[in-house]
């Protein structure tokens, strides 16, 4: 009995560690696409750097859906990434407009690279949660 519990602590330990190194790779993904969209808006970037820099947000997407959201954070996490994607667009437009945010200047073009990175970095994630939720929904005929 004992070796079980150890074996089943032991198991949960390396869960846990993965799951820390899915927060600190989430968390150094936003500030990459802060950084990417500071850049983009204020310095120059190239074109293939721009391409370079949405690879890498995808990346981080990628490792953060795979090892990041534990099976009990799946819908929420799933729910939170649609309701974003789905509302940046409206939310840019009103901020925009209320704020009388000229939309040729570098604040206008800020938020839109803040708003692209995120989704850069997000749907990816969500998409492979979401792979995820299906595989073990079908195997769980």
């Amino acid at each position: 009995m004992k070796e079980i519990k150890k074996k089943i602590l032991k198991k949960i330990d390396k869960e846990m560690q993965l799951i820390h190194y899915g927060s600190v790779i989430f968390g150094v993904g936003l500030f990459i696409a802060a950084v990417i969209s500071l850049i983009a808006t204020y310095g120059t970037l190239s074109p293939m750097g721009a391409r370079i820099a949405t690879g890498v947000l995808i990346m981080f997407g990628i490792v953060v859906g795979l090892i990041n959201v534990t099976s009990k954070e799946t819908i929420s996490f799933l729910i939170a990434s649609i309701v974003i994607v789905m509302l940046i667009g409206p939310f840019m437009s009103s901020i925009i407009q209320t704020f009388a945010i000229d939309q040729t200047g570098n604040t206008s073009k800020l938020l839109g690279e803040i708003f692209k990175n995120l989704i850069g970095l997000i749907v990816p994630a969500a998409l492979i949660v979401s792979l995820k939720t299906i595989f073990v929904t079908a195997k769980d005929e």
